[in-house]
């Protein structure tokens, strides 16, 4: 009975036994590398990026000067992220909703026989069709006239970055955009809109700095304003009313 229960090992066994562990002594190690899971390489993925980003910050970029020079097309890309990110279209597009309403409500007695009241509607709705006009061709004019007297007042711009601020030179005058304040730069199409006080902005192109600058450029943008300096895609989008400039 004792036999049944503890079988004699013999030496031979023992033998193939040690063989069998013998046979891949890597074995361990690649289990080992495996009990890392699906997960192991995106943790390793997110350390490499955090540590990334820590060297970036302690980058000291100092001060990057630059200068460019001006055309109509840049300054209307960044014209136009700037509406953008301002809600340009949305403000627009209630108003066009009102002009509407304004034509529906006197459309109905343009061709009665009312006297005084058929007059009324129809100069409501002659008025209503020439703001819808004003509203819809005036921005794209604006800007594009903007974009043209900026091109002959100030045909060249001469930049000096910080990750305090920017020193910005330009048609005879100088001024500086601080960073603390509600500065940001957005990285759309062609150009790097630097968007200040609301509804001003300076759109520096992107062929016009050499590979370096770029760099430190952008190492200053980031260092200075996070978060605040984005890249933006293109809006494909076609807008609710007319077209997009």
């Amino acid at each position: 009975m004792s036999d049944e229960k503890n079988p004699v090992v013999t030496g031979e066994q023992e033998t193939e036994e040690q063989a069998v562990l013998q046979a891949d002594p890597e074995e361990p190690a690649a289990q080992a590398e495996d009990a890392g899971g699906p997960g192991a390489d995106e943790l390793d993925d997110e350390f490499d990026d955090d540590e990334y980003e820590s060297r970036h910050a302690e980058v000291d970029y100092g001060r990057v000067e630059f200068s460019y020079e001006t055309r109509e097309a840049d300054v209307l890309d960044g014209v136009e992220i700037s509406d953008r990110k301002n809600r340009v279209d949305a403000h627009r597009n209630f108003q066009l909703l009102g002009v509407f309403v304004v034509i529906w409500m006197f459309w109905g007695d343009l061709f009665k026989n009312n006297g005084t009241q058929t007059l009324v509607s129809w100069v409501m709705v002659i008025a209503a069709l020439a703001l819808l006009f004003l509203i819809l061709k005036f921005p794209a004019n604006n800007n594009r006239k903007y974009a043209a007297r900026l091109k002959e007042h100030s045909p060249r711009f001469e930049l000096a970055a910080t990750r305090d601020g920017i020193d910005v030179r330009e048609g005879g005058g100088k001024y500086y955009i601080a960073f603390s304040g509600s500065c940001s730069v957005y990285d759309y199409k062609g150009v790097y809109a630097i968007c200040y006080d609301k509804n001003k902005v300076v759109a520096v192109p992107k062929n016009q700095l050499d590979e370096a600058t770029a760099e430190r450029f952008c190492g200053v943008l980031r260092q200075g304003l996070g978060d605040r300096f984005e890249k933006v895609a293109e809006d494909t989008r076609r807008p609710l009313f007319g077209k997009r400039k």
